[in-house]
């Protein structure tokens, strides 16, 4: 199981799987597992359980939680991990101050490949792209991210008031998927090879 900190981050990781062997870019072995996987909306009935907005605020109570979750409700819980794929930006800050007191990591918050919470679940924070802050947008090429859609440009902002903008989530639905092609869909490999690497440690365990 796989969901991010943005609505739309499932869109692009699945919108990757589609596409990248389209390009003559076939996606790595090491992924052919992750092949034929479908992100599914479970998390909006879990964050209803929590607040019911999601978001940053209610990954972080979950992140808080589930040690003590699992404990009350234990019974092998799941076989599989939990993985919650967070941006590494300033809205992610008291995501990154609950993995600090957790973990307490070598690394700065967001170097590690992942961070093991507890039992099946695991957080990865996306690759910093040139050290800078990033979100899932940022794996994109700006020939995309120009895309012009009913006269209007894209804007990465929650709350969109100018006219001439469009969304994330339009952006996500519409405008990726009819201009993949402009994409380096291998810029998206580092964020699976940590996908993999923490798949690779809960099956360990």
């Amino acid at each position: 199981m796989i969901f991010g900190e943005g609505k739309t981050d499932k869109s692009h990781l699945q919108h990757y799987l589609n596409f990248r062997s389209e390009e003559n870019l076939p996606v790595p072995s090491s992924f052919d597992e992750w092949k034929g996987i479908q992100f599914g909306n479970f998390e909006n009935k879990l964050f209803n359980v929590i607040s019911g907005s999601g978001g940053t605020g209610d990954i972080n109570k979950l992140i808080e939680s589930y040690g003590g979750w699992c404990k009350d409700f234990h019974k092998d819980i799941s076989q599989k991990p939990l993985i919650i794929l967070v941006d590494n930006d300033v809205g992610s800050k008291k995501i990154n101050q609950t993995i600090q007191d957790m973990k307490k990591p070598q690394k700065a918050i967001g170097e590690e490949d992942f961070y093991h919470i507890y039992h099946n679940m695991y957080v990865i924070y996306l690759p910093k792209i040139n050290n800078g802050e990033t979100d899932i947008e940022s794996f994109y090429s700006e020939d995309i991210l120009d895309v012009e859609v009913d006269g209007r440009f894209f804007e990465k902002s929650k709350k969109i008031s100018d006219k001439g903008k469009y969304s994330k989530s339009l952006f996500a639905s519409r405008t990726v998927p009819q201009n993949h092609t402009l994409t380096d869909w291998s810029k998206f490999d580092q964020i699976f090879e940590r996908v993999q690497l923490a798949i690779e440690d809960f099956q360990s365990r």
